[in-house]
Parts: structure tokens; C-alpha cells; sequence
């Protein structure tokens, strides 16, 4: 005899059916052919997994002793390596672990799958929402060939901008006191180069008509200061083998004015689909800053001993690190007599005497003669020497910067 089931059965027999219902669409979604720009969210695999064991026609396999305990609300944590914080973008960005594998760590679902999970499931409290999108990595228009991928891994970009001298307007003063942060945002591989370095010019306040290069940088020796300006000083201290001309060419005014059709790159052609460091470099005068210290420093030295840096296609350079190597290893002259760094040389005066460290490296001449009524100058002046920090500054050529740098402040100003 056939009985009728129990309201908790009929209950129960409706959440079933509700959960395979459910199941089938967010499996359908997850299916369906990526869009070009469709926005997916990140939703862990785990959790997907047991979601997908609550099925009434689920058949039980080994692998679902890792899915024991209870579905519980959705949690990301598991899959965040750390997060970023974006100029002037709130929340953070979050940034996927590396080893992770779609379909097994994660998957990607479409909003309206990811809004339904949450109102049904709840998202943990420290569970991140991880948005990403679907991007083309190879537009041929010719043929119609496609690549959609998500872009997983955005390129996340740290900018500093390099300015020739200019004069000190009350605006720039108030800058330098309180100085701007660099510039962190995140763009999509398939982002157009000219459309890239035209959103860089409009974010960094760069004039359209200016023209900009890029400087892409790698390992650094120290690090850069936390300000999104950088002097000529601190630019030219970087070993030119730790930073990259960018040779592509500013195109971005043919572009506003829509007379630019030459070959467009993607940013992930140009070289930037891991994101990076990059230095913005201003063009002042029709001249880069960054060649005009270069070739005013060489003309100062006037000598192919002490190398300087300046940009590719003019000299081959090192920086200003090197130069201040190469000082320090010019042979120190006393009276007429040179010395080397193997040997303690002594002058024809016995009160003149280059002496030496333990490992036989000189130390350079010592002491000042006495012209009756100089030995407190002298006292001073030999104070003012041991400090190393104005040693290297002299020895390193820095004071042709500043002086380079005063010349063409009066030269505006004037």
C-alpha cells in the first residue's frame, strides 16, 4: 500500500531537487564559451567539489574523503598569495597564488552563478571576492583569429616618472614637501601599448604633446625611494644593466588626434605581461633628461676612464655607481710622484706621505702644510674630507648634476 510522504519528506525531497537544479546551472555556466571583457569570479575548488557531492544521482569515489564535514559558506582564503594596494582603488587586489590549476584549486563562474552561491551559501568573513576577466591576447582582424583566455595574473605595475629640471613653482615646492607615492595599478595583458602609455600620461598628469619613454627595471641593488618622482641623481645610480629602454615609440598624440595607423602592440608583446617596475621618462626640450646629464657629465670628465650613463645609441655606459668605482681607482698623485695600490710611495718632502691600509690600498696623501697661521683651516678642512659621504659625492661627480641642473633652472628662470 502506497502512503503519502511526510511533509519533512516532501521537504527534503524539494531541497534535493532545488540543489540538483542549482548544480546543473552553475555546471552549465562554468561550461559555457568565454566573451571577450565578460567579468568572472574566482571561487575556490574545494568548495565547488562538495557543493557538486550534494547531488541526489552523486556517486561516492575515494577522492571524496577530502570532502568530508559540512559545505559551509564559500572561503577564497586558500588561494591568495597577498594583496596589493592600488592607487587610489579600493578594495585591495588580490593576487592568485602561482601553482594554482583551474578546474581543481578554482574555477571561474559568471556574476549572476557567483551572486546566487553567495546568497544561498554565505561568503566566509575573511574570504576575499576575486574578480577577473576575459581578455584576447591575439587579435588578428584579417583572419578573425581569437585567443580568449582569464586573465588570471594581471600585470601589476609600480611607475615612477623621471622630469628634466624645471623651475620651482610654488606648486612644485609644496610637492617636494609632500611628495606623492608611486603610481600602482593594474592593466590587462591585451591592453593596446598606445592606449597603455596614453592612460600612464593622463594618470601621471603628462601633457598629451609631451613625448615619454619607458624604462622597464630588473633586479635593483638598493631600493628606489618611496616617491613617485625620482631626481636625475637617483635614476643614473642604477646600473644601466638593471634598466631596460623601452624601444617603442610615443605614438600617443597620432592616436588623440586619430592619424596614428601604425602596427599596434598589446602590452604583453611590448614585454610587460608580468607587470613590473617601470620609470616614465619625460622629454624636456626635445632632449631626454637622462641624455642631457649624460653627455654633460662625459664633457665635464673628459675622460674615457670614468664611464657615465646615458641612454642606449650614444655611449656605451655603465652609472654613476661605476664612475665612483673608476674615481677611486685613479692612482693618487703627491708632488709629482704617482702612486699605486700595491705600493707605499714617499714624496721628496718627508712631511708628504701617501700611507697605506693593511691590505696595501692607499689611503691618499695625508695631512696639510702648515703656512704659519693655517692650522686651524687646515684642522677643519681635513674634518670636512674624512666625511665619506661628501668624499663619494665629490669623487662620484655628483656636483655636475647640481650644477647642470642650477643652469638650466636660471635659464628658465631667466
Amino acid at each position: 500500500m502506497l502512503r503519502s510522504p511526510s511533509p519533512e519528506e516532501s521537504s527534503s525531497q524539494s531541497l534535493l531537487l532545488g540543489r540538483d537544479s542549482q548544480i546543473k546551472q552553475v555546471f552549465d555556466s562554468i561550461q559555457r564559451p568565454l566573451e571577450q571583457g565578460q567579468k568572472l569570479f574566482i571561487i575556490d575548488g574545494l568548495f565547488l567539489k562538495k557543493f557538486y557531492a550534494t547531488a541526489s544521482d552523486h556517486v561516492p569515489t575515494k577522492e571524496d574523503e577530502q570532502l568530508k564535514g559540512e559545505l559551509g559558506q564559500i572561503d577564497n582564503s586558500r588561494l591568495v598569495d597577498h594583496t596589493e594596494s592600488l592607487t587610489g582603488q579600493e578594495p585591495l587586489f588580490i593576487v592568485l597564488k602561482r601553482d594554482l590549476t583551474i578546474s581543481e584549486d578554482f574555477d571561474a563562474v559568471p556574476e549572476d552563478t557567483w551572486t546566487s552561491l553567495v546568497q544561498t551559501f554565505g561568503l566566509a568573513t575573511d574570504s576575499p571576492t576575486i574578480v577577473r576577466h576575459v581578455v584576447n591576447t591575439v587579435d588578428d582582424s584579417d583572419t578573425g583569429s581569437k585567443n580568449l583566455q582569464i586573465d588570471l595574473y594581471p600585470p601589476l605595475f609600480t611607475v615612477n616618472i623621471l622630469k628634466g629640471s624645471q623651475p620651482l613653482s610654488f606648486e612644485a615646492i609644496k610637492q617636494s614637501a609632500q611628495p606623492l607615492k608611486p603610481l600602482k595599478f593594474v592593466a590587462s595583458k591585451a591592453e593596446l601599448f598606445q592606449h597603455f602609455l596614453l592612460n600612464l600620461k593622463n594618470t601621471l598628469g603628462v601633457s598629451t604633446k609631451s613625448k615619454v619613454r619607458l624604462w622597464k627595471l630588473s633586479k635593483l641593488d638598493s631600493p628606489l625611494p618611496d616617491t613617485l618622482s625620482l631626481d636625475i641623481s637617483t635614476f643614473l645610480e642604477i646600473e644601466y644593466g638593471n634598466r631596460e629602454l623601452v624601444e617603442l615609440e610615443d605614438k600617443t598624440a597620432a592616436l588623440v588626434n586619430g592619424k596614428f595607423n601604425g602596427t599596434q602592440f598589446n602590452i604583453a608583446q611590448a614585454g610587460f605581461s608580468e607587470g613590473g617596475r617601470i620609470i616614465v621618462e619625460v622629454q624636456d626640450d626635445n632632449e631626454w633628461p637622462s641624455d642631457r646629464v649624460g653627455k654633460a657629465l662625459k664633457k665635464n670628465v673628459g675622460s674615457s676612464a670614468v664611464p657615465v650613463s646615458i641612454s642606449k645609441g650614444n655611449v656605451t655606459s655603465t652609472s654613476l655607481a661605476s664612475a665612483k668605482t673608476a674615481a677611486r681607482n685613479v692612482p693618487v698623485v703627491s708632488n709629482g710622484v704617482k702612486s699605486t695600490s700595491t705600493t707605499t710611495t714617499t714624496s721628496s718632502s718627508p712631511s708628504r706621505t701617501i700611507a697605506t691600509r693593511s691590505n696595501a690600498k692607499p689611503l691618499g696623501t695625508c695631512g696639510l702644510n702648515n703656512l704659519g697661521n693655517t692650522c686651524y683651516m687646515n684642522s677643519a678642512l681635513q674634518c670636512v674630507r674624512s666625511v665619506e659621504e661628501l668624499s663619494k659625492y665629490f669623487l662620484g661627480k655628483k656636483y655636475l648634476i647640481v650644477i647642470l641642473e642650477l643652469k638650466v633652472i636660471i635659464h628658465y628662470s631667466s
